[in-house]
């Protein structure tokens, strides 16, 4: 058996009720004032208490996100201001292309983790009803209003340096992208969006 936290968390709601609810309300309450737990921790221990009310008690793994969610983020020209940035990239693309000796590459979707990421959503409803039904420390402790970053919806592009092993102890980078062609390309795309 291999449930959700959604699942297991309606089960045990049909099954006990209000008296399930009142208790995991005040545990997720309680939880937050231990300050050394993380979100990760947090979600661990909230579904770790929601087992001790389960009737079966068979192996089981109950799948949940332990951890913020961050949007996807993609960028396929679906609208005017998608087709406008994807364009200004383009241009820039080309100006600055004769002064570096390698191709530079464009990909339309970002998988990690971005300040990109809470700016646009790609993802629809069913996606982030499943994220947020899913999350036992969203609303105790994190807090991500997805509709928000969905009314916002904000076209985005990530340009930045090039480099090998990013955020690990030798990290390094490719110095003449990442400090010539990087502040040149944002530039002109910022112009090309403005003209």
């Amino acid at each position: 058996m291999r449930p959700r936290s959604a699942e297991v968390m309606n089960l045990l709601i049909s099954e006990h009720g209000s008296l399930f609810k009142n208790h995991m309300t005040k545990f997720k309450e309680q939880l937050l004032k231990q300050q050394d737990l993380d979100t990760r921790m947090f979600s661990a221990r909230v579904v770790e208490e929601a087992w001790k009310w389960m009737k079966d008690k068979n192996p089981t793994i109950i799948l949940f996100y332990s951890s913020l969610y961050s949007p996807r983020i993609e960028l396929t020209g679906k609208n005017e201001k998608e087709q406008a940035l994807i364009k200004a990239l383009d241009q820039a693309i080309k100006s600055v292309q004769p002064h570096y000796v390698h191709p530079i590459v464009t990909r339309n979707f970002f998988p990690y983790i971005s300040d990109m990421s809470f700016v646009a959503i790609s993802d629809n409803e069913e996606g982030l009803d499943a994220v947020t039904n899913n999350s036992p420390s969203l609303g105790y402790k994190h807090y991500v209003d997805y509709q928000d970053i969905r009314a916002l919806n904000v076209p985005v592009i990530n340009i930045g340096p090039y480099g090998v092993d990013a955020h690990k102890k030798f990290e390094r980078m490719e110095m003449t992208f990442s400090l010539e062609i990087v502040p040149n390309l944002t530039n002109y795309v910022i112009q090309n969006l403005l003209n």
